[in-house]
């Protein structure tokens, strides 16, 4: 019985823990770079994809992700320094917004511990991480993303 209640204690115990939250360090110049872009873009929140550049199912996020919450600003980030291979993709996608290149990992090293599991992400203005998604954009993401943001 003992044993029983002690369990049952950690289990309370560990549900009661505050979820710590998430911020992702971005700078000001790639805050900037982007805002300037999309001057009327909403400026609550921001989606912020990072990617490998030559993963052709990672084009697909950002279409879907243009075309299903339009009002958002996109912080697109790839990791490839192949930017003839980038800029086809993003034709062939006619997306309008702007990729940037993180050739040197310094965005990725700066936010590693989230970037390892999580790609694509919704911050508030604060850069608090609201909802994440590991690879893909799919209903799932975008019912979470949208949850958040209402």
């Amino acid at each position: 019985m003992r044993m029983v209640c002690l369990a049952a204690l950690i289990v309370l115990v560990s549900c009661m823990e505050k979820k710590t939250e998430e911020y992702l360090k971005i700078s000001p110049t790639i805050k900037d770079y982007f805002s300037r872009s999309m001057p009327e873009a909403n400026n609550k929140f921001s989606i912020v994809y990072y990617y490998s550049g030559d993963c052709s199912i990672c084009y697909g996020n950002i279409l879907s992700m243009s075309e299903k919450l339009p009002e958002i600003p996109l912080i697109i980030l790839s990791s490839s320094s192949d930017t003839v291979l980038i800029s086809s993709y993003i034709d062939k996608i006619q997306y309008k917004g702007k990729v940037m290149v993180d050739s040197g990992a310094v965005f990725f090293n700066n936010n590693q511990a989230v970037l390892k599991k999580n790609k694509i992400l919704l911050i508030d203005s604060s850069n608090k991480i609201l909802a994440k998604s590991e690879y893909v954009f799919d209903n799932k993401a975008y019912a979470d993303f949208k949850a958040e943001m209402n």
